[in-house]
Protein backbone atom coordinates (compact mmCIF):
# COMPACT_ATOMS: atom_id res chain seq x y z
CA UNK A 1 0.00 0.00 0.00
CA UNK A 2 0.80 3.10 -1.08
CA UNK A 3 2.11 6.43 1.37
CA UNK A 4 -1.24 7.79 -0.28
CA UNK A 5 -3.64 5.07 0.77
CA UNK A 6 -2.28 4.64 3.98
CA UNK A 7 -3.46 8.87 4.14
CA UNK A 8 -6.76 7.74 2.77
CA UNK A 9 -7.22 4.90 5.57
CA UNK A 10 -6.08 6.94 8.64
CA UNK A 11 -8.89 9.55 7.66
CA UNK A 12 -11.59 6.47 7.37
CA UNK A 13 -10.61 5.26 10.39
CA UNK A 14 -10.83 8.83 11.86
CA UNK A 15 -14.27 9.80 10.55
CA UNK A 16 -15.93 6.41 12.28
CA UNK A 17 -14.60 7.14 15.45
CA UNK A 18 -15.80 10.82 15.59
CA UNK A 19 -19.32 9.51 14.04
CA UNK A 20 -19.42 6.67 16.62
CA UNK A 21 -18.63 9.61 19.54
CA UNK A 22 -21.59 11.47 18.38
CA UNK A 23 -23.96 8.66 18.11
CA UNK A 24 -22.51 8.18 22.07
CA UNK A 25 -23.51 11.68 22.68
CA UNK A 26 -26.87 11.08 21.07
CA UNK A 27 -27.91 8.61 22.92
CA UNK A 28 -26.83 10.52 26.03
CA UNK A 29 -28.99 13.08 25.45
CA UNK A 30 -31.65 11.32 24.78
CA UNK A 31 -31.66 9.62 27.71
CA UNK A 32 -30.32 12.16 30.13
CA UNK A 33 -33.72 14.59 29.15
CA UNK A 34 -33.76 17.36 31.09
CA UNK A 35 -30.70 17.28 32.66
CA UNK A 36 -28.76 18.98 29.28
CA UNK A 37 -30.18 22.15 30.87
CA UNK A 38 -27.53 22.81 33.71
CA UNK A 39 -24.81 21.72 31.14
CA UNK A 40 -25.90 24.59 28.59
CA UNK A 41 -25.88 26.77 31.90
CA UNK A 42 -22.86 25.83 32.62
CA UNK A 43 -21.61 26.54 29.32
CA UNK A 44 -23.34 29.95 29.41
CA UNK A 45 -21.82 31.26 32.56
CA UNK A 46 -18.40 29.53 31.32
CA UNK A 47 -18.26 32.07 28.21
CA UNK A 48 -19.10 35.30 30.55
CA UNK A 49 -15.89 34.51 32.27
CA UNK A 50 -18.26 32.47 35.85
CA UNK A 51 -17.70 28.68 36.58
CA UNK A 52 -20.30 26.12 36.59
CA UNK A 53 -22.27 25.05 39.56
CA UNK A 54 -19.85 23.98 42.21
CA UNK A 55 -16.37 26.18 41.43
CA UNK A 56 -15.59 28.75 42.62
CA UNK A 57 -18.65 31.14 42.11
CA UNK A 58 -21.15 28.51 41.87
CA UNK A 59 -22.89 29.99 45.06
CA UNK A 60 -23.00 33.23 43.21
CA UNK A 61 -24.54 31.36 40.26
CA UNK A 62 -27.37 29.31 42.37
CA UNK A 63 -28.18 32.79 44.08
CA UNK A 64 -29.26 34.58 40.42
CA UNK A 65 -30.69 31.21 39.73
CA UNK A 66 -32.95 31.45 43.25
CA UNK A 67 -33.88 34.74 42.06
CA UNK A 68 -35.12 34.06 38.73
CA UNK A 69 -37.65 31.29 40.22
CA UNK A 70 -38.45 33.42 42.55
CA UNK A 71 -39.49 36.20 40.35
CA UNK A 72 -41.27 33.89 38.47
CA UNK A 73 -43.99 31.95 41.34
CA UNK A 74 -46.80 33.85 41.69
CA UNK A 75 -47.63 36.24 44.55
CA UNK A 76 -48.30 35.23 47.84
CA UNK A 77 -52.44 36.14 48.79
CA UNK A 78 -51.16 38.55 51.69
CA UNK A 79 -49.16 40.66 49.30
CA UNK A 80 -51.31 43.75 47.95
CA UNK A 81 -49.49 45.35 44.95
CA UNK A 82 -51.70 48.54 45.08
CA UNK A 83 -51.16 49.07 48.24
CA UNK A 84 -47.04 48.48 48.22
CA UNK A 85 -47.28 51.32 45.32
CA UNK A 86 -49.78 53.41 47.75
CA UNK A 87 -47.12 53.18 50.52
CA UNK A 88 -44.10 53.59 48.03
CA UNK A 89 -44.95 56.02 45.27
CA UNK A 90 -41.32 56.99 44.75
CA UNK A 91 -41.07 53.36 43.05
CA UNK A 92 -43.19 54.94 40.14
CA UNK A 93 -40.63 57.34 39.58
CA UNK A 94 -36.67 57.16 37.91
CA UNK A 95 -34.67 55.88 39.02
CA UNK A 96 -36.52 52.67 39.53
CA UNK A 97 -39.85 53.72 37.07
CA UNK A 98 -41.44 50.18 37.66
CA UNK A 99 -44.10 49.48 35.72
CA UNK A 100 -47.66 50.05 37.70
CA UNK A 101 -48.90 46.11 37.63
CA UNK A 102 -48.61 43.54 40.03
CA UNK A 103 -45.74 41.96 38.15
CA UNK A 104 -43.12 44.68 38.57
CA UNK A 105 -44.65 45.06 42.20
CA UNK A 106 -43.84 41.78 43.08
CA UNK A 107 -40.69 41.04 41.75
CA UNK A 108 -39.45 44.52 43.45
CA UNK A 109 -40.50 43.43 46.55
CA UNK A 110 -39.30 40.07 46.63
CA UNK A 111 -35.80 40.74 45.29
CA UNK A 112 -35.34 43.79 47.80
CA UNK A 113 -38.51 44.81 49.46
CA UNK A 114 -39.00 42.39 51.81
CA UNK A 115 -35.43 41.85 53.36
CA UNK A 116 -35.94 45.95 53.79
CA UNK A 117 -39.51 45.57 55.69
CA UNK A 118 -41.46 47.37 53.37
CA UNK A 119 -45.15 47.57 53.74
CA UNK A 120 -46.95 45.27 51.14
CA UNK A 121 -50.36 45.51 52.69
CA UNK A 122 -52.75 48.46 53.47
CA UNK A 123 -52.65 50.86 56.25
CA UNK A 124 -55.59 51.51 58.21
CA UNK A 125 -54.92 55.32 59.28
CA UNK A 126 -56.52 57.78 61.53
CA UNK A 127 -56.54 61.57 61.07
CA UNK A 128 -56.42 62.83 64.83
CA UNK A 129 -56.20 66.28 65.56
CA UNK A 130 -56.81 68.65 68.63
CA UNK A 131 -59.03 71.47 66.65
CA UNK A 132 -58.33 75.04 66.17
CA UNK A 133 -56.34 77.65 67.89
CA UNK A 134 -55.78 78.66 71.18
CA UNK A 135 -58.57 81.17 71.04
CA UNK A 136 -61.00 80.15 68.45
CA UNK A 137 -64.58 81.23 67.42
CA UNK A 138 -67.15 79.24 65.28
CA UNK A 139 -65.45 79.83 61.87
CA UNK A 140 -62.25 78.97 63.56
CA UNK A 141 -62.78 75.57 64.53
CA UNK A 142 -65.23 74.99 61.29
CA UNK A 143 -62.21 76.11 59.36
CA UNK A 144 -59.90 73.43 61.26
CA UNK A 145 -62.38 70.61 60.69
CA UNK A 146 -62.54 71.32 57.18
CA UNK A 147 -58.60 71.52 57.32
CA UNK A 148 -58.59 68.17 59.04
CA UNK A 149 -61.02 66.17 56.53
CA UNK A 150 -58.76 67.51 53.12
CA UNK A 151 -55.94 66.26 54.98
CA UNK A 152 -57.37 62.75 55.16
CA UNK A 153 -59.61 62.52 52.39
CA UNK A 154 -55.90 63.57 50.30
CA UNK A 155 -53.97 60.72 52.53
CA UNK A 156 -56.50 57.78 52.33
CA UNK A 157 -57.06 58.14 56.13
CA UNK A 158 -60.49 57.89 58.38
CA UNK A 159 -60.80 61.21 60.46
CA UNK A 160 -61.48 61.69 64.21
CA UNK A 161 -63.54 64.25 64.71
CA UNK A 162 -62.07 66.88 67.82
CA UNK A 163 -64.31 68.97 70.32
CA UNK A 164 -65.15 72.05 70.26
CA UNK A 165 -64.72 75.35 72.68
CA UNK A 166 -67.38 77.71 73.96
CA UNK A 167 -66.55 81.21 75.59
CA UNK A 168 -68.26 82.32 78.49
CA UNK A 169 -68.31 86.05 77.13
CA UNK A 170 -67.53 88.37 74.38
CA UNK A 171 -64.76 90.03 76.58
CA UNK A 172 -60.68 89.76 76.93
CA UNK A 173 -59.13 87.72 78.25
CA UNK A 174 -61.73 85.20 76.84
CA UNK A 175 -62.29 81.82 78.64
CA UNK A 176 -63.24 78.65 77.27
CA UNK A 177 -64.64 75.46 77.82
CA UNK A 178 -64.29 72.47 76.40
CA UNK A 179 -67.68 71.47 74.04
CA UNK A 180 -68.74 68.07 72.58
CA UNK A 181 -68.44 68.26 68.68
CA UNK A 182 -72.04 67.00 68.47
CA UNK A 183 -73.52 70.23 69.75
CA UNK A 184 -72.36 71.66 66.80
CA UNK A 185 -71.90 68.93 64.46
CA UNK A 186 -74.52 66.03 63.36
CA UNK A 187 -71.59 63.01 63.22
CA UNK A 188 -74.12 60.88 62.53
CA UNK A 189 -75.53 62.83 59.24
CA UNK A 190 -71.71 63.25 58.22
CA UNK A 191 -70.78 59.72 58.34
CA UNK A 192 -73.83 58.21 56.88
CA UNK A 193 -72.91 60.85 53.85
CA UNK A 194 -69.35 60.90 54.07
CA UNK A 195 -69.08 56.67 54.17
CA UNK A 196 -69.98 55.72 50.43
CA UNK A 197 -68.05 58.86 49.07
CA UNK A 198 -64.61 57.03 50.51
CA UNK A 199 -64.52 58.97 54.43
CA UNK A 200 -65.06 57.48 57.60
CA UNK A 201 -65.50 59.87 60.21
CA UNK A 202 -65.33 58.57 63.75
CA UNK A 203 -66.90 60.60 67.06
CA UNK A 204 -64.90 62.36 69.46
CA UNK A 205 -63.43 59.64 72.18
CA UNK A 206 -64.97 59.89 75.60
CA UNK A 207 -62.95 61.87 77.71
CA UNK A 208 -62.88 62.22 81.32
CA UNK A 209 -63.82 65.25 83.24
CA UNK A 210 -60.32 66.10 84.06
CA UNK A 211 -59.64 65.96 80.55
CA UNK A 212 -62.28 68.17 79.79
CA UNK A 213 -61.76 70.32 82.19
CA UNK A 214 -57.67 70.74 80.73
CA UNK A 215 -58.62 70.96 77.19
CA UNK A 216 -58.45 74.47 76.59
CA UNK A 217 -55.31 74.56 77.73
CA UNK A 218 -53.97 71.63 75.88
CA UNK A 219 -55.22 73.59 72.49
CA UNK A 220 -52.75 76.48 74.00
CA UNK A 221 -49.66 73.99 74.37
CA UNK A 222 -50.76 72.89 71.19
CA UNK A 223 -50.18 69.33 71.85
CA UNK A 224 -51.02 66.12 69.81
CA UNK A 225 -54.47 64.22 69.67
CA UNK A 226 -52.24 61.48 71.29
CA UNK A 227 -51.91 63.28 74.57
CA UNK A 228 -55.75 63.46 74.85
CA UNK A 229 -56.95 59.96 73.44
CA UNK A 230 -53.86 58.03 73.98
CA UNK A 231 -53.05 55.30 71.25
CA UNK A 232 -56.55 53.41 70.99
CA UNK A 233 -55.00 50.50 70.23
CA UNK A 234 -52.98 51.72 66.91
CA UNK A 235 -49.10 52.65 66.59
CA UNK A 236 -49.01 56.36 66.41
CA UNK A 237 -46.93 58.66 64.13
CA UNK A 238 -46.84 62.72 64.82
CA UNK A 239 -46.95 64.61 61.95
CA UNK A 240 -44.55 66.85 60.87
CA UNK A 241 -45.31 70.71 60.86
CA UNK A 242 -47.85 71.05 58.33
CA UNK A 243 -46.60 72.19 54.51
CA UNK A 244 -48.27 75.00 52.29
CA UNK A 245 -49.07 72.06 49.37
CA UNK A 246 -51.87 69.76 50.30
CA UNK A 247 -50.58 66.98 48.88
CA UNK A 248 -47.40 67.68 50.14
CA UNK A 249 -49.53 67.33 53.61
CA UNK A 250 -50.77 64.24 52.61
CA UNK A 251 -47.78 63.13 50.98
CA UNK A 252 -45.08 63.52 54.25
CA UNK A 253 -48.26 61.99 56.55
CA UNK A 254 -48.19 58.88 54.36
CA UNK A 255 -44.37 58.03 54.29
CA UNK A 256 -44.58 59.10 58.37
CA UNK A 257 -47.46 55.72 58.65
CA UNK A 258 -45.29 53.93 56.59
CA UNK A 259 -41.86 54.57 58.52
CA UNK A 260 -44.25 54.05 62.12
CA UNK A 261 -45.75 50.51 60.25
CA UNK A 262 -41.82 49.46 59.19
CA UNK A 263 -40.52 49.64 62.31
CA UNK A 264 -43.03 47.37 63.96
CA UNK A 265 -43.01 44.98 61.10
CA UNK A 266 -38.82 45.19 62.12
CA UNK A 267 -39.48 44.49 65.71
CA UNK A 268 -42.46 41.68 65.83
CA UNK A 269 -42.99 40.74 62.15
CA UNK A 270 -46.21 42.32 62.37
CA UNK A 271 -47.92 45.43 60.71
CA UNK A 272 -49.80 47.31 62.69
CA UNK A 273 -53.68 46.89 62.45
CA UNK A 274 -54.39 51.25 62.23
CA UNK A 275 -52.23 53.93 62.28
CA UNK A 276 -53.04 57.25 64.23
CA UNK A 277 -51.49 60.52 61.85
CA UNK A 278 -51.31 62.99 64.83
CA UNK A 279 -51.05 66.30 65.18
CA UNK A 280 -52.49 69.53 67.31
CA UNK A 281 -54.73 72.54 66.42
CA UNK A 282 -54.88 73.15 62.81
CA UNK A 283 -56.10 76.48 62.06
CA UNK A 284 -54.43 77.97 58.92
CA UNK A 285 -52.31 75.13 58.45
CA UNK A 286 -53.90 73.62 54.97
CA UNK A 287 -54.32 76.28 52.56
CA UNK A 288 -58.15 75.72 50.95
CA UNK A 289 -56.53 77.70 47.92
CA UNK A 290 -54.41 74.81 46.83
CA UNK A 291 -57.30 72.51 46.25
CA UNK A 292 -60.95 74.85 46.37
CA UNK A 293 -63.40 71.77 44.79
CA UNK A 294 -62.39 69.77 47.40
CA UNK A 295 -62.78 72.42 50.33
CA UNK A 296 -65.72 73.17 48.78
CA UNK A 297 -67.26 70.00 48.33
CA UNK A 298 -66.59 69.17 51.73
CA UNK A 299 -67.91 72.13 53.95
CA UNK A 300 -71.25 71.24 51.74
CA UNK A 301 -71.31 68.02 53.35
CA UNK A 302 -71.07 69.44 56.85
CA UNK A 303 -74.38 68.52 58.85
CA UNK A 304 -75.23 70.78 61.73
CA UNK A 305 -77.16 70.27 65.21
CA UNK A 306 -80.61 68.88 64.38
CA UNK A 307 -81.67 71.69 67.39
CA UNK A 308 -79.55 74.39 66.24
CA UNK A 309 -80.61 73.78 62.85
CA UNK A 310 -84.59 74.23 63.51
CA UNK A 311 -83.73 77.45 65.73
CA UNK A 312 -82.57 78.61 62.75
CA UNK A 313 -85.35 78.42 60.73
CA UNK A 314 -87.49 79.29 62.95
CA UNK A 315 -85.87 82.60 62.90
CA UNK A 316 -85.56 82.99 59.44
CA UNK A 317 -90.15 82.20 59.43
CA UNK A 318 -89.93 85.06 61.42
CA UNK A 319 -87.67 87.61 59.82
CA UNK A 320 -89.56 86.83 56.38
CA UNK A 321 -87.91 86.64 52.91
CA UNK A 322 -86.08 89.05 51.27
CA UNK A 323 -84.17 90.42 53.82
CA UNK A 324 -80.45 92.06 54.25
CA UNK A 325 -77.95 91.15 57.12
CA UNK A 326 -74.73 92.52 58.91
CA UNK A 327 -72.48 91.38 60.93
CA UNK A 328 -71.24 93.97 63.52
CA UNK A 329 -68.17 92.81 64.60
CA UNK A 330 -67.68 95.91 67.10
CA UNK A 331 -67.48 93.97 70.49
CA UNK A 332 -64.77 94.40 73.03
CA UNK A 333 -62.79 91.19 71.64
CA UNK A 334 -62.41 93.03 68.53
CA UNK A 335 -60.65 96.48 69.23
CA UNK A 336 -57.57 95.01 68.25
CA UNK A 337 -59.09 95.52 64.80
CA UNK A 338 -60.85 98.55 64.92
CA UNK A 339 -58.63 100.70 66.97
CA UNK A 340 -56.88 101.49 63.45
CA UNK A 341 -60.46 102.95 62.37
CA UNK A 342 -61.75 105.00 65.51
CA UNK A 343 -62.73 101.90 67.59
CA UNK A 344 -66.44 100.41 67.64
CA UNK A 345 -67.71 104.08 66.76
CA UNK A 346 -65.59 104.44 63.58
CA UNK A 347 -66.36 100.64 62.62
CA UNK A 348 -69.97 101.56 63.17
CA UNK A 349 -69.87 104.66 60.70
CA UNK A 350 -68.04 102.46 58.03
CA UNK A 351 -70.81 99.71 58.49
CA UNK A 352 -73.37 102.61 57.83
CA UNK A 353 -71.43 104.17 55.28
CA UNK A 354 -70.81 100.42 52.96
CA UNK A 355 -74.67 99.57 53.78
CA UNK A 356 -75.85 102.68 52.33
CA UNK A 357 -73.94 101.97 49.11
CA UNK A 358 -75.24 97.95 49.42
CA UNK A 359 -78.90 98.85 48.49
CA UNK A 360 -79.49 99.19 52.59
CA UNK A 361 -82.45 101.63 53.42
CA UNK A 362 -85.03 102.80 55.58
CA UNK A 363 -87.67 99.85 54.29
CA UNK A 364 -84.92 97.42 54.79
CA UNK A 365 -85.33 94.52 56.89
CA UNK A 366 -81.76 94.00 58.44
CA UNK A 367 -80.82 90.90 60.17
CA UNK A 368 -77.89 91.67 62.50
CA UNK A 369 -75.73 89.44 64.45
CA UNK A 370 -73.37 90.71 67.07
CA UNK A 371 -72.33 89.20 70.29
CA UNK A 372 -73.26 92.58 72.42
CA UNK A 373 -76.28 90.41 73.08
CA UNK A 374 -74.61 87.19 74.25
CA UNK A 375 -75.05 88.14 78.05
CA UNK A 376 -78.60 89.01 77.75
CA UNK A 377 -79.64 92.88 76.92
CA UNK A 378 -77.63 95.63 75.99
CA UNK A 379 -78.05 99.34 76.28
CA UNK A 380 -74.95 99.83 73.81
CA UNK A 381 -76.70 97.69 71.46
CA UNK A 382 -79.62 99.30 71.83
CA UNK A 383 -78.10 102.49 70.53
CA UNK A 384 -76.39 100.56 67.67
CA UNK A 385 -80.01 99.81 66.59
CA UNK A 386 -81.27 103.19 67.01
CA UNK A 387 -78.42 104.65 65.21
CA UNK A 388 -78.47 102.66 61.95
CA UNK A 389 -82.18 103.83 61.51
CA UNK A 390 -81.11 106.65 61.78
CA UNK A 391 -79.05 106.71 59.44
CA UNK A 392 -81.76 104.78 57.04
CA UNK A 393 -80.06 102.31 56.61
CA UNK A 394 -82.64 100.22 58.18
CA UNK A 395 -86.43 100.11 58.78
CA UNK A 396 -87.13 96.76 60.59
CA UNK A 397 -83.85 95.86 62.67
CA UNK A 398 -84.23 92.19 63.92
CA UNK A 399 -81.75 89.64 65.48
CA UNK A 400 -82.30 86.07 67.37
CA UNK A 401 -81.74 87.30 70.66
CA UNK A 402 -85.48 89.38 69.86
CA UNK A 403 -87.07 86.69 68.16
CA UNK A 404 -86.04 83.36 70.28
CA UNK A 405 -86.79 82.69 74.00
CA UNK A 406 -84.63 83.95 76.50
CA UNK A 407 -84.37 80.86 78.17
CA UNK A 408 -84.06 78.99 74.78
CA UNK A 409 -81.09 80.62 73.99
CA UNK A 410 -79.56 80.14 77.69
CA UNK A 411 -79.39 76.41 76.95
CA UNK A 412 -77.12 77.20 74.02
CA UNK A 413 -73.59 77.85 74.07
CA UNK A 414 -72.00 80.32 72.02
CA UNK A 415 -70.77 78.56 69.33
CA UNK A 416 -74.68 77.35 69.06
CA UNK A 417 -75.84 80.74 69.23
CA UNK A 418 -73.47 81.77 66.69
CA UNK A 419 -74.54 79.04 64.52
CA UNK A 420 -77.93 80.30 64.21
CA UNK A 421 -76.38 83.60 62.80
CA UNK A 422 -74.12 81.91 60.42
CA UNK A 423 -77.48 79.73 59.28
CA UNK A 424 -79.31 82.56 58.99
CA UNK A 425 -76.92 85.37 57.23
CA UNK A 426 -75.90 82.65 54.35
CA UNK A 427 -79.55 83.49 53.44
CA UNK A 428 -79.76 87.09 53.04
CA UNK A 429 -80.65 88.67 49.92
CA UNK A 430 -77.61 91.58 50.49
CA UNK A 431 -74.51 91.16 53.19
CA UNK A 432 -72.14 93.20 55.18
CA UNK A 433 -69.66 91.96 57.20
CA UNK A 434 -65.80 92.37 58.97
CA UNK A 435 -63.08 91.97 56.82
CA UNK A 436 -60.70 90.73 59.81
CA UNK A 437 -63.52 88.09 60.82
CA UNK A 438 -63.75 84.82 59.60
CA UNK A 439 -67.49 84.98 60.69
CA UNK A 440 -68.11 87.31 57.92
CA UNK A 441 -65.99 85.66 55.02
CA UNK A 442 -67.35 81.99 56.08
CA UNK A 443 -71.03 83.92 55.69
CA UNK A 444 -69.57 85.15 52.34
CA UNK A 445 -68.55 81.67 50.98
CA UNK A 446 -71.74 80.09 52.19
CA UNK A 447 -73.50 82.48 50.13
CA UNK A 448 -71.39 82.73 47.17
CA UNK A 449 -71.57 78.74 47.58
CA UNK A 450 -75.48 78.66 47.49
CA UNK A 451 -75.40 81.18 44.26
CA UNK A 452 -75.37 84.47 45.58
CA UNK A 453 -73.55 86.85 42.95
CA UNK A 454 -70.10 87.48 45.06
CA UNK A 455 -71.27 91.41 43.83
CA UNK A 456 -74.06 90.61 47.27
CA UNK A 457 -71.38 90.65 49.59
CA UNK A 458 -69.30 93.59 50.98
CA UNK A 459 -67.09 94.43 53.91
CA UNK A 460 -66.35 97.63 55.61
CA UNK A 461 -62.99 99.31 55.26
CA UNK A 462 -60.51 99.16 58.48
CA UNK A 463 -57.07 100.33 57.59
CA UNK A 464 -54.93 98.08 59.89
CA UNK A 465 -51.19 97.62 59.22
CA UNK A 466 -51.70 93.83 58.32
CA UNK A 467 -54.41 94.61 55.89
CA UNK A 468 -53.35 92.99 53.07
CA UNK A 469 -51.27 90.45 54.63
CA UNK A 470 -54.51 89.49 56.60
CA UNK A 471 -56.12 89.71 52.85
CA UNK A 472 -53.96 87.18 51.27
CA UNK A 473 -54.55 85.04 54.50
CA UNK A 474 -58.08 84.26 53.86
CA UNK A 475 -57.96 84.22 50.55
CA UNK A 476 -55.50 80.60 50.97
CA UNK A 477 -57.06 79.23 54.03
CA UNK A 478 -60.79 80.60 54.38
CA UNK A 479 -62.44 81.38 50.67
CA UNK A 480 -62.96 78.15 50.02
CA UNK A 481 -65.78 79.15 47.11
CA UNK A 482 -63.29 81.97 46.37
CA UNK A 483 -63.07 80.52 42.62
CA UNK A 484 -66.76 79.52 42.48
CA UNK A 485 -69.33 81.18 40.33
CA UNK A 486 -73.27 80.61 40.45
CA UNK A 487 -74.74 79.60 37.41
CA UNK A 488 -76.60 82.41 36.69
CA UNK A 489 -80.25 80.97 35.19
CA UNK A 490 -81.94 83.72 32.31
CA UNK A 491 -85.41 83.98 32.07
CA UNK A 492 -86.88 82.76 29.30
CA UNK A 493 -88.51 85.96 27.14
Amino acid sequence: MGRKGARSVLLAVAALAALSVLTVSLTSYSRAGARATPLRQNTTAARAGGNPAGGPDGGQAEESRARVLAASSPPSPSFHWRSYFENYPELLQPPEALEYNEQAAWQHYNHTGRAQHRVASPLRLRFRYTGANASPGLTNQLLAHLSAFMIAQAAGAEVVVAPFVSRRAFTEPAEWLWQPAESVLDINSMAEYWRPRGLVIHRTPELSAAQRADYPKLLERNDPASALYGDQGCATAVLPPVEPQLQTVAQRARRAAVFVAETQLKANGTVPGCVNLDTGHIFFRVPVVTDQALALSLFRGFFYNRTVVDLAAAVKQQVGSGFHAAHLRIEQDANGWNQWGGGATGALLEYIKVMAGSAFTNTTTVYVASGLLYNGPSLEFDQVVETLRNASVAGRVVYKEQLLDRAVLQGLHSEQQALIDLLVMAGARAFVGHPFSTMSVTVEQLRISAGFLPETNAYIYIWEKEHDDNNARFVRFVRFAHEYRPRVRHRRR
